[in-house]
């Protein structure tokens, strides 16, 4: 062969080695971006889940938020400052995956932030995170005095000062900054007005009211409000003296928020201190054993935690000591912001194209509350019905329903929604994600007629949105085939996926009891499609080749004993001759059929080249 010939060989060789692995990057570089394709989600915000408020403080120099969502392809996050989109800034903000840093914090900073996950499917909103500098009290130069004598009622009232952020408490400190200890005989209400039941001679000393964190900790900073003195002069036989109780501070009328806490409180002067016994609107007595009941404060309150709907009504406190008793109506009203309905909310849903969807988005408020309808959001903006969406989307039931109907591709997105009233919002993010329907691409016939031997294809392949695996289960009369490729009639190839019922090598008894009706599911987690097959006999005697041939044989020999047996009758002698030859037939009829039956039953139902082994395995999947 000469060279030039050689030359040619290797040049195809090369050429046809490169094509084929060409092929092979091709079609891998499809399959994985259809995988791709097929792993689509909206963007879904995992972190903040919930309202926060950040207080900080005047030695804080930075703040520092975190986003965190997930979606496919992976979400890009953006930051804003109410409806401002933040944008890097070298010397004081800056956003690294989803992270949102503020160096140098000023007063300016505070606000609503929040943060916003977005893909080509939809973009997901946060829940507010509130950023509000602390505020601090300032010394308020007060010093009174109050002159009285023994068994006599005192109350120091703490100077109104500013609001502070975040709240703190009122506490009362001697001269020698220790702090004075409560009692039966002596008390703090929520105004942080220092009361005393009655006063003793040891209760002369100038008293001091600051504030500070509920929870003191070493090093905590305490704001000194007011000061005042408590001179008490002695009294003549003061142990003798008795006080029946008598309300010196109760409010009256208490405004409460359903599932947070509600104080109620009541201070009597009495000698001996009077006890204190509270009872709800059915006036029946409470204690501490109650559910999210606590009495504290030697009894002067009464801590409803969490306040449901139903606390709304009158309370009565009762003081009484061995003088007599007093009391006091106080009057509880449960307002509440939007509270969510189970079954009611907005939740992130994969549907199938061409169904019709309904959103929810409701809440309820306390008995006499007014709440605002909903207000609907797609991918962050703010949702209108417009002639675009009008013909498939609509709005019902005061705007607590989002009717879709027939869903197409491009309805996949981001809804969210937002119930507000006096008392604060409720606020909803979730996503729909349309996948493409089953398809049955390979069908078989609704009915097949088998005789002993057929062979019928009933194969049934079907495709799907790439996002889902594709389970194939079949039933035989309503009752599933978990191994089916393992039934008698059955012969799947686990290759091609293909099956076929065939009846070839049974026995009459077992023919009978695999026809019948069959049926496939073909489903994801999201859909389901049933294919039904029904298998009978072919109408009339003929049950197959050779039970054909059987047959004919058998009314040939029948017919054959009924002739011999008409000649014997007719014919004495010659009869005789005639039974041993119908004697012959017989048995040359019978060994015929043992005969075509034993070849018939052993041979193979299969042609060696396609017999496949039969392995029991799960459910088809593609």
């Amino acid at each position: 062969m000469s060279a030039v010939s050689l030359t040619s060989w290797n040049f195809l060789f090369l050429f046809f080695i490169t094509w084929f692995f060409l092929c092979i990057i091709t079609i891998n570089d499809v399959e994985a971006m259809t995988d791709l394709e097929g792993h689509r989600s909206p963007p879904h915000v995992i972190h903040p889940r919930f309202r926060e408020t950040l207080h900080i403080t005047k030695d804080n120099h930075s703040v520092t938020l975190k986003c965190t969502a997930f979606g496919m392809p992976e979400p890009i996050i953006y930051w804003y400052k109410g409806d401002v989109k933040l944008t890097n800034n070298l010397d004081r903000v800056n956003i690294v995956e989803g992270t949102l840093e503020i160096m140098d914090f000023r007063h300016n900073d505070k606000g609503q932030y929040h943060c916003r996950a977005t893909n080509r499917y939809g973009t997901a909103v946060s829940h507010i995170i509130t950023i509000q500098p602390q505020i601090e009290m300032t010394l308020l130069p007060s010093n009174e005095k109050y002159e009285v004598r023994e068994i006599d009622t005192v109350s120091l009232p703490c100077t109104s000062s500013p609001n502070v952020v975040p709240n703190r408490i009122k506490r009362w400190y001697d001269d020698k900054i220790s702090e004075i200890s409560m009692s039966d005989r002596i008390g703090v209400d929520e105004n942080g007005t220092l009361h005393f039941a009655h006063v003793l001679l040891e209760d002369s000393r100038k008293y001091i009211c600051g504030s500070a964190y509920e929870h003191l900790y070493p090093g905590a900073v305490i704001s000194f409000d007011n000061m005042g003195e408590i001179v008490v002069s002695r009294r003549k036989s003061p142990h003798a003296i008795t006080m029946k109780p008598h309300l010196i501070y109760s409010e009256r009328k208490v405004k409460a928020v359903a599932r947070h806490q509600a104080i109620l409180q009541c201070f009597f002067s009495a000698k001996p201190p009077a006890t204190v016994v509270w009872k709800n609107s059915n006036r029946q007595v409470i204690t501490s054993q109650t559910r999210r009941f606590n009495i504290i404060d030697f009894g002067r309150k009464l801590v409803i935690h969490p306040v449901a709907l139903h606390d709304e009504g009158e309370y009565l406190c009762i003081g009484s000591n061995s003088v007599g008793a007093s009391e006091s109506i106080i009057t509880v009203n449960v307002t509440t912001p939007p509270l969510e309905i189970q079954g009611r909310v907005p939740i992130a849903k994969t549907v199938v194209k061409g169904t019709d969807i309904t959103i929810y988005c409701d809440g309820r408020v306390a008995y006499g509350e007014n709440m605002d309808m909903p207000h609907w959001f797609r991918n962050g903006e703010s949702f209108v019905i417009d002639e675009y969406f009008s013909s498939r989307y609509s709005l019902t039931n005061g705007n607590t329903e989002l009717y879709i109907e027939d869903l197409q591709m491009s309805d996949t997105a981001n809804f969210q929604c937002k119930i507000t009233n006096s008392e604060g919002y409720l606020f909803y993010d979730s996503y729909i994600r349309v996948i493409k329907p089953i398809v049955i691409l390979r069908r078989p016939l609704s009915h097949y007629e088998v005789d002993l031997g057929d062979t019928v294809d009933i194969t049934v392949l079907a495709t799907g949105d790439p996002c889902c695996t594709l389970y194939y289960q079949w039933y035989y009369m309503n009752w599933p085939m978990p191994h089916y490729d393992t039934f008698p009639s059955f012969w799947v190839n686990n290759r091609t996926k293909e099956v076929h019922f065939t009846t070839r090598g049974m026995s009459k008894m077992m023919f009978q009891t695999v026809i019948g009706e069959y049926a496939v599911a073909v489903s994801n987690h999201y859909q389901t499609v049933f294919v039904n097959i029904t298998i009978t006999k072919t109408p009339g005697a003929a049950v197959g080749e050779g039970r054909t041939k059987s047959l004919r044989l058998e009314f040939f020999v029948a017919g054959y004993i009924l002739a011999a047996m008409f000649t014997i009758s007719m014919f004495g002698v010659v009869g005789n001759k005639l039974l041993f030859d119908r004697s012959e037939s017989r048995r040359w009829s019978n060994d015929t059929i043992i005969k075509i039956k034993d070849q018939y039953f052993t041979r193979d139902i299969l042609e060696p080249e396609t017999a496949q082994p039969n392995t029991n395995q799960p459910a088809t999947s593609v």
